[in-house]
């Protein structure tokens, strides 16, 4: 990995009174539920920013230490629940974005794109959710590290690193990654692949 930017920790914001939506595997919503009344029988949504620079690089974020699900791993730049009733994934990125990395996807110098959507059944876990991938686009030259700004809470530090070396470090040390990591990069390549949206 290349330049890495840290941050020192806080103490988590408790967010168990969120509304979350429910869905069925094939992301149609069934209904709302708190957040602390989630259960491992229901599936809820989730939305997952990706970041590209024009030299290639992924923008990484290692989820913090404190956080319930995967702790210390690296993963998308952000992620987190679609959490209002009529919240659409692609806001649900836009305030992912805005609030963990301090990035606009919806400024002038960012083009987004959606991705595939793929159900996940996290076997060390046992949770359920729906995620929608989303691509940023954005300058090498415009988008250092510097420019993010990041919530301690939620980041405990961000990198560029090249796609082709993600890929291998993802492949051979898989236990420093999100679980999701393998079958996102590969949607993310086959997304590429096909030139985006």
């Amino acid at each position: 990995m290349n330049e890495t930017l840290r941050t020192t920790p806080e103490k988590p914001a408790d967010k168990n009174d969120e509304i979350i939506p429910v869905v069925d595997e094939h992301d149609m919503l069934i209904g709302y539920k708190r957040r602390g009344d989630i259960t491992h029988e229901d599936i809820y949504r989730v939305v997952s920013l990706w970041v590209i620079n024009s030299d290639g690089q992924i923008l990484l974020a290692q989820r913090h230490k404190n956080k319930s699900h995967d702790p210390n791993k690296w993963g998308p730049a952000a992620s987190g629940n679609v959490t209002q009733e009529d919240e659409s994934y692609e806001a649900a990125g836009a305030k992912e974005g805005e609030e963990e990395i301090g990035l606009d996807i919806l400024a002038d110098d960012v083009q987004t794109e959606l991705m595939a959507k793929q159900f996940v059944l996290d076997s060390a876990s046992k949770w359920r959710f729906v995620s929608q991938l989303i691509l940023a686009r954005v300058s090498a030259k415009d988008f250092s590290l510097k420019k993010f700004t990041f919530q301690p809470e939620e980041v405990q530090a961000l990198t560029w690193v090249d796609l082709d070396e993600l890929i291998r470090d993802a492949a051979e040390n898989p236990d420093k990654y999100v679980p999701t990591m393998a079958e996102s990069l590969e949607l993310l390549v086959q997304h590429l692949q096909k030139g985006g949206a």
